[in-house]
């Protein structure tokens, strides 16, 4: 346990919460290096993954409802209120009805909004009704919403990782915002990790962020995810680093059956398949040998480093701390993939000024992937951006708007030709290269699977 009740954590708006073992019997157990219980703020009493799960909303659909103000809760009417409407003639209105305001008295106070659906968790709202400050509802606009509760998600994976004997092995932290409405979940192993090139003492550990949003701008999703306990803040982050799964909030999402008739795989399976390709998966191992040994000698190309990095959409600020980190990794040599990669991550645990489980968080984060994973496309990507329009002006530099960011989950919920309707509305042309590959990878993919 941690030194809050959970009664305290739940009336919490906004948390950060680190986590070692599957259960509370396994926190004691978990032995984890003495840096990354700095970093995650682990020194202490410890919750674990389980009882972290238990904080999340137990959610089920409420009864939306909006209220008519100028009528009581008896039924009758407010005809003082009634009269005070500017432009109204209410002598006139109920005249052509044939009955007088002060007459009606079964009106309806309180009408079912259509369109919208009202996502609630009892026991906020139990709290809600004590009378502590505390949200306990969401609305989401569409009438279609399908709930995914977190325990649907997230107990098969206690199960799983239980069953893979990963009891001790797990750590990571909680990010719950909007009372729970929205959370990102990271599950690290302390057994599955890279030695890095640069610095053996600070290995790459390996697992899984996953979230979900109540208010429908995210699907439930489950990512490889790296981790990097070095540099400011929680340490360095690798989105992007491999496979995933997705669920939009639609239908009947946590029924096996369903899943399985509409040829999907049921949420309940994702950890179990998934965690068996996790374990096989030496691919990302590969990669960051390979981008160590990629060097580049930015005097053959049009663009020096700090311009390579904006030609990649990272903002003039970032992109000119992470050149400065590169040169000093690199002590004089030429700078790897590794160094280039490695240095926006940095960058990014120490400078970026949002949310870093937001969407534009994520997309850097995911540029940074790419150096490493994929050196030759980021080159390639990067030059092709300069032939097209030369280096970006940096006065007009800017981060990426709320529009583009809503794209950007746009983009990321992809999955039939339905949502490319989506788009509609969005400045395709505003979007970033990166965002611009991404759309098209996922389009082509999409229209590939549909015929």
């Amino acid at each position: 346990m941690t030194n809050l009740t959970p009664d305290q954590r739940l009336l919490e708006e906004e948390l950060s919460i680190p986590f070692a073992g599957l259960y509370p019997e396994d926190s004691p157990q978990t032995d984890l290096p003495a840096r990354v219980k700095r970093k995650l703020d682990l020194n202490g009493e410890t919750a674990s993954l389980s009882e972290l799960i238990d904080l999340l909303p137990d959610a089920e659909f409420g009864d939306l409802r909006s209220a008519n103000s100028f009528v009581n809760q008896d039924g009758s009417l407010d005809v003082a209120a009634l009269e005070d409407v500017d432009g109204m003639d209410i002598e006139t209105a109920s005249q052509a009805l044939g009955v007088a305001p002060d007459e009606i008295t079964d009106a309806t106070k309180y009408e079912r909004v259509p369109g919208h659906e009202e996502v609630i968790d009892k026991r906020r709202e139990a709290l809600s009704a004590l009378g502590y400050s505390i949200k306990y509802q969401w609305q989401v606009a569409s009438s279609s919403y399908g709930i995914i509760n977190p325990n649907h998600a997230y107990d098969p994976a206690l199960d799983t990782l239980s069953d893979f004997n990963e009891n001790t092995d797990a750590f990571g932290w909680l990010s719950l915002r909007d009372y729970g409405g929205i959370v990102d979940l990271y599950i690290l192993f302390t057994d599955e990790t890279i030695a890095t090139p640069d610095d053996i003492d600070y290995d790459i550990y390996l697992g899984y962020h996953t979230g979900y949003d109540f208010e429908g701008n995210r699907q439930l999703f489950v990512n490889h995810f790296g981790y990097y306990p070095k540099g400011k803040g929680k340490g360095g982050r690798l989105h992007g680093i491999g496979s995933s799964h997705t669920r939009k909030h639609l239908g009947d999402p946590t029924n096996a059956e369903h899943e399985k008739n509409n040829d999907r795989l049921p949420i309940q399976q994702w950890w179990l398949e998934g965690h068996k390709e996790f374990l096989k998966d030496d691919q990302l191992i590969n990669e960051v040998t390979n981008a160590e040994n990629i060097t580049v000698n930015f005097d053959d190309r049009p663009f020096d480093l700090y311009g390579f990095y904006r030609l990649l959409d990272i903002p003039a600020s970032q992109a000119e701390s992470a050149a400065s980190r590169v040169d000093v990794q690199a002590n004089g040599k030429l700078p790897t993939m590794w160094d280039i990669g490695i240095g926006l991550v940095f960058t990014l645990a120490s400078e970026f000024s949002g949310h870093k489980a937001g969407a534009v968080f994520r997309a850097r984060s995911r540029t940074a992937a790419k150096i490493i994973r994929r050196p030759e496309a980021a080159v390639s990507e990067a030059l092709r951006e300069y032939e097209e329009g030369g280096l970006p002006d940096d006065d007009a530099d800017s981060d990426t708007t709320p529009e583009q960011e809503g794209l950007d989950i746009v983009i990321s919920d992809i999955e039939s030709p339905d949502d490319l309707a989506a788009l509609d509305g969005f400045d395709v042309g505003e979007l970033s290269a990166s965002d611009k590959g991404e759309l098209v990878e996922k389009t082509e993919q999409v229209l590939i699977n549909a015929f």
